[in-house]
């Protein structure tokens, strides 16, 4: 409403545009979202917020070229900013860049770890080829947060990938029993068992 107001005073107030590409952000309407970003960025190029949110977007449609323009941009610029980080490292692994992945969630993982920022590094290592390190990050992440099964299940892989079946099923077994309906989890149990010959 107050919006609307604005837009009576005066036409395409980039602000105003700012605000109503937040709301339908948050309401994941992408794409009238997208189209107010633009038009904030068309006026102040350099918007550090718009182009957050243009790569959150942009990731989020799987535009990933894209995504990795806007939000590398923002990590330039605001390189403590750990949303930005981790949502340009995440989309660095879906390009299969997991050397530039490391390099942005390394600080970011010496200074303010959590969960998820040593979930995507460890992603990021088993992508480059390196188990033991990928091993290890998943591993502290579980123990950050044991109650997330998507974590358990990312470990339980690199436990397969190393031939430790026992091991992974151990983590997959925690994770099913979350109850968090990870249907991978379950399917890789079923593997996991499979491979161990044990049938039943």
């Amino acid at each position: 409403a107050d919006l609307d107001q604005v837009d009576e005073v005066q036409k395409d107030v980039a602000m105003a545009h700012y605000l109503r590409g937040v709301i339908a952000f948050k309401e994941k309407e992408w794409a009238v979202a997208g189209e107010h970003l633009q038009k904030v960025l068309a006026a102040i190029p350099g918007h550090l917020q718009s182009q957050l949110l243009m790569g959150i977007i942009s990731f989020t449609n799987q535009d990933l070229q894209i995504a990795e323009e806007y939000l590398g941009n923002v990590v330039n610029s605001m390189p403590n900013n750990a949303h930005a980080v981790k949502i340009l490292a995440a989309t660095r692994i879906k390009l299969r860049e997991p050397e530039k992945a490391i390099e942005v969630l390394d600080p970011l993982v010496r200074q303010q770890p959590d969960a998820q920022s040593m979930a995507l590094i460890g992603s990021a290592y088993m992508l480059k080829g390196d188990q033991e390190k990928g091993q290890e990050w998943l591993n502290r992440a579980v123990e950050e947060s044991p109650d997330v099964a998507a974590l358990r299940t990312q470990l339980a892989l690199t436990f397969l990938a190393g031939g430790e079946t026992d091991k992974a099923i151990s983590e997959l077994k925690s994770a099913v029993d979350l109850g968090q309906d990870i249907l991978q989890a379950d399917v890789l149990l079923v593997l996991a068992h499979l491979k161990n010959k044990e049938f039943e």
